[in-house]
């Protein structure tokens, strides 16, 4: 008879099976639940839990809050070694679930604190959001950080924050104060300076690709909330001219678009970016954590989490009433937030809240793309994959998998005696000189990639007219520039972009890019000399960094030696290291370096004034006025301050000439030209022929002289002339 391998249950079947064990620790009459990730030796040594430092900090809190709480581990027993999945699922069976079920227990809220407890509750090797709340084992479970988190990470006072608020969170009984109605008084709302609208939908994703509906849309006028399920009900708010609130806003702005509904003549207030740009700024700027942590709001989307766990995302389905309760707190707290943020940038903010209309009109409009250029491209890649793949399997054997670092490091172990760090390009780079399977392995992953994320992934994404709807997000980055998803439409790959193109027969694209965008900045903000005379004189200022550096006449410098000339002014303005500076010129010659790094010696002034005044004071500015917090200032903080001051003012030159020249077009009548996508220093129109000369006349006219604006939205003169430089092409594959 055939013998079957029959897994034990619980502890039984556990490696652990045997270690010392700390119980957990009991009280009378808990508030709560407090679960950990496993027993260290202080642990060990008294036999109680939550003994070490991170102990100490969680019993601090509770006896500030006047708490009491069961505390435990999702590992019952102790070890040096970090506990796996088998070991969580066996504490789990046989210690965390019997805990949880006890009666005197039963509905009491959970603290979840770090990974390990969040995976053990959640089942499986899901990694819970930090802040999230859901309803599981008849229990609502709030997840936080593990207080090592702050102890490791120099004392961060904000994961400490975020500690201390989902405690408080999660015995909290404080609800908002609102009356609902069921019918809508337009009178009323019309008449109201603010509304807050949310809307809720059965995806997270745009409704043009297999995405979402609208179920249901909340208002709030400070009083009351309405809520309807017909969003063309609210055709009135097209009229609305007070400030109409949102959180993470563009999203309902965009599904709002799609059913017709075109909020153009109200102001726009996104709590989202306005906590950013407050006096109460924060890591997490959702809109549950931020009611937390402002109003100690209880974990109100347990339930609604819950669904969105076990039905893929989806709320199809979902009772009426339980979601229409959750979209009225929404819509109050995010009225709230609007009433009690005092906005500390009010430049900066007001003019991310005057992109949003611009941008949630880019969003509808998408960008056109060949699909039969890009699954052609995609068939050509799966020809040249399949053949590297053949290459690999003849040197290695069939069925290596080169995209699996565990076989590639093993290959590497065995073949080569060489202990790989990880497996990414770089790492790999070193050794294809020497090892031909390295370069194929390296050019695997890169045909892998590009096919996966700009083919198959952009075709993925593409709807019945074959346009992209991506997910911008306004201020979505530390620098304020805008980031964009579902697809990327930022960060393309050279070898696609010939298949964007016009959606209009016979058509084209305008492209517009401002010109040498941070170094003009820079010149401005550092008063070089040698920057403010190229600048001011109309020069080329990579041609002239490489004929200062090699002793050669600007009028001989070729196209790739200007390339050279380019990657030594980005060392010189941006402070690269020796090292990254050799990698990337590609010879490693002191002199030229020297001569790049010391070539503007205001800019070095510069970089050392921003990153004393960070030290100094935790904080640094723009010269628009954005300010940056530090808790705590970082190696990576210090790497990244001046790119900060840089990149952000940047962005906000590109959304003011953007919006000069939509206007512009707009006034025109020439309402067929659409915005398309915008990528940090440039943007793309897409035009009919009949429109295309004269949209090409009114950005190159606005883009031929952009000071002028700088100065009337921030009263800053500028040192150096800014332009753009405009084109018109079939596809963006020739700029």
């Amino acid at each position: 008879m055939k013998k079957t391998n029959k897994k034990l249950p619980g502890c039984l079947g556990c490696s652990w099976n045997g270690h010392i064990k700390v119980e957990p620790e009991d009280c009378e009459d808990p508030d709560l639940l407090i679960i950990a990730e496993a027993p260290g030796e202080e642990d060990k040594n008294t036999g109680r839990p939550f003994m070490g430092d991170t102990g100490i900090i969680i019993r601090s809190l509770l006896k500030k809050h006047g708490l009491r709480a069961v505390l435990f581990n999702s590992v019952q027993c102790h070890s040096t070694e970090k506990p796996n999945s088998k070991v969580l699922k066996a504490c789990r069976e046989e210690y965390v679930i019997p805990i949880l079920s006890q009666p005197e227990y039963v509905g009491l809220p959970i603290l979840a604190l770090g990974e390990y407890a969040g995976k053990t509750l959640l089942g499986g090797t899901k990694k819970p959001r930090n802040g999230s709340v859901y309803r599981l084992h008849e229990h609502d479970i709030y997840f936080t950080h593990h207080p090592v988190d702050y102890l490791s990470k120099g004392k961060n006072k904000k994961i400490l924050s975020h500690i201390e608020t989902m405690m408080k969170s999660s015995v909290s009984s404080v609800f908002p104060k609102y009356e609902q109605r069921d019918s809508l008084n337009i009178k009323d709302i019309m008449n109201s300076p603010i509304l807050s609208i949310d809307i809720e939908t059965t995806s997270k994703d745009y409704p043009w690709v297999g995405g979402g509906e609208i179920l249901l849309t909340g208002l709030y006028d400070g009083r009351h909330t309405y809520t309807t399920m017909d969003v063309t009900q609210l055709k009135f708010l097209e009229e609305y001219e007070g400030t109409l609130v949102g959180h993470n806003y563009l999203y309902d702005i965009v599904y709002c678009l799609y059913y017709g509904l075109d909020l153009t003549k109200c102001k726009y207030y996104d709590t989202k970016i306005g906590i950013k740009f407050s006096n109460s700024p924060c890591d997490d700027t959702s809109l549950k954590y931020s009611a937390k942590r402002l109003y100690n709001a209880p974990g109100y989307e347990a339930e609604i989490s819950t669904y969105l766990l076990e039905h893929d995302g989806s709320l199809k389905g979902i009772d009426y009433e339980i979601l229409k309760k959750y979209n009225e707190y929404d819509v109050v707290y995010t009225y709230n937030l609007c009433r009690d943020l005092k906005i500390t940038q009010p430049v900066p903010f007001n003019l991310n809240m005057d992109y949003l209309h611009y941008i949630a009109k880019m969003i509808q409009n998408g960008m056109y793309i060949d699909k039969e250029l890009v699954e052609k491209l995609s068939n050509e890649y799966k020809v040249k994959i399949d053949s590297v793949l053949s290459t690999i399997e003849k040197d290695t054997h069939i069925g290596f998998n080169p995209g699996s670092w565990q076989q590639v490091k093993t290959l590497f172990k065995s073949r080569y005696m060489i202990s790989l760090p990880d497996t990414k390009e770089e790492t790999l780079d070193e050794y294809t000189a020497q090892y031909p399977i390295a370069k194929h392995i390296v050019d695997y992953k890169g045909l892998v990639h590009f096919r996966g994320t700009f083919c198959e992934g952009y075709l993925k994404w593409v709807d019945k007219d074959s346009l992209l709807h991506s997910k911008f997000s306004v201020a979505g980055a530390i620098t304020n520039r805008m980031t964009s998803s579902s697809p990327n439409l930022q960060n393309d790959d050279p070898r696609i972009r010939c298949s964007f193109k016009s959606r209009y027969p016979g058509g084209r694209l305008l492209y517009s890019d401002l010109s040498a965008l941070e170094y003009r900045e820079i010149a401005h903000m550092s008063q070089d000399k040698i920057l403010l005379e190229l600048f001011n004189a109309g020069k080329d200022i990579h041609i002239a960094a490489y004929s200062d550096i090699f002793g050669v006449d600007e009028d001989k410098v070729t196209k790739e030696q200007r390339f050279i000339g380019k990657t030594c002014n980005y060392s010189a303005v941006y402070g690269q290291g020796a090292a990254s500076f050799f990698k990337k010129f590609g010879v490693e010659d002191y002199s030229i370096y020297e001569r790049s790094k010391n070539r503007y010696p205001r800019v070095n002034i510069l970089r050392d004034q921003v990153l004393l005044k960070l030290r100094k004071t935790n904080s640094i500015i723009s010269i628009f006025g954005t300010v940056w917090v530090f808790d705590r200032v970082t190696r990576d903080v210090e790497r990244e301050a001046f790119n900060y001051t840089v990149q952000s003012p940047g962005h906000d030159i590109l959304e003011i000439y953007l919006m000069e020249v939509f206007d512009a077009i707009k006034a025109a009548g020439l309402h067929k030209v659409l915005l398309v996508n915008e990528k940090h220093d440039s943007f793309i129109f897409d035009c009919p022929p009949e429109s295309v000369d004269e949209a090409y006349q009114i950005c190159k006219e606005i883009g031929s002289d952009i000071n002028p604006i700088i100065e009337r939205y921030f009263g800053v003169k500028m040192s150096v002339p800014f332009f753009a430089d405009v084109q018109i092409v079939e596809n963006i594959g020739e700029v």
